[in-house]
């Protein structure tokens, strides 16, 4: 079942492009905001970001789960 938090954190850090920037955005700690990520993916089975030293990118998973994540927030009213 998809968690509406994990979904607000996760686009807000598709948007935002880092996991630091969609905490401050969503007053969450950055640990937090990985957490919730990291429970989305599991959740999914898929990996939504590929994470370096200091870099954040979407994998095509998740410019995909981004499009339904948006229509799904916008229906919940989020």
């Amino acid at each position: 079942m998809l968690n509406l938090v994990h979904l607000q954190t996760f686009q807000a850090v598709l948007e935002t492009g880092s996991l630091s920037a969609a905490g401050k955005r969503l007053g969450y700690t950055t640990s937090a905001v990985s957490q919730q990520v990291a429970a989305l993916e599991r959740g999914l089975g898929v990996r939504l970001f590929e994470r370096g030293p200091r870099s954040l990118r979407p994998t095509h998973a998740a410019e995909r789960v981004g499009l339904v994540a948006g229509s799904l927030l916008i229906r919940a009213g989020s």
